[in-house]
């Protein structure tokens, strides 16, 4: 009987954290759509958060969209959820956040997300970038339960 190809402890993939491009490296041996995890601090200094390893057909898969600087001083957070089942993936075009309602402050920060596609052209921070051809994508295989993609 066959069964699909694990990935091998030592397994790099490539992850983006902030504007860096690194390589993270599972520990341990992952079969077949095992998920496994990294503190982001490992890979970036003072980060928070993980970085999630996932085993695709002998391919392994990193998601650092969790990955994030600690916050300084007080500061709020936003967030945006599906709030309906989805039958595929969720994508974000374009969002912004405003301190009035004219729209004329906006707000800045560091996007994070629940979990965003393994492709370059996915990430989160293109639901921020003022470009309608660009998307997040939450990574949600056979769609999006309610209130897991943000």
């Amino acid at each position: 009987r066959c069964s699909p190809r694990g990935c091998p402890a030592e397994t790099e993939a490539v992850v983006q954290i902030g504007e860096e491009l690194l390589s993270a490296t599972n520990p341990v041996a992952l079969v077949h759509r095992q998920v496994s995890s990294l503190q982001c601090k490992s890979l970036v200094d003072g980060y928070e958060g993980y970085v999630w390893l996932r085993c695709m057909l002998g391919r392994l898969e990193a998601d650092a969209s969790n990955c994030r600087p600690p916050p300084s001083g007080s500061q709020s957070f936003w967030r945006v959820v599906n709030a309906d089942t989805l039958p595929g993936t969720w994508r974000v075009f374009e969002v912004a956040f405003h301190t009035n309602a004219e729209c004329t402050q906006e707000l800045e920060g560091f996007p994070v997300a629940s979990s965003q596609e393994n492709l370059e052209d996915s990430g989160k921070q293109l639901a921020f970038d003022k470009e309608r051809e660009t998307a997040w994508s939450a990574r949600c295989e056979g769609g999006c339960e309610a209130g897991v993609a943000w």
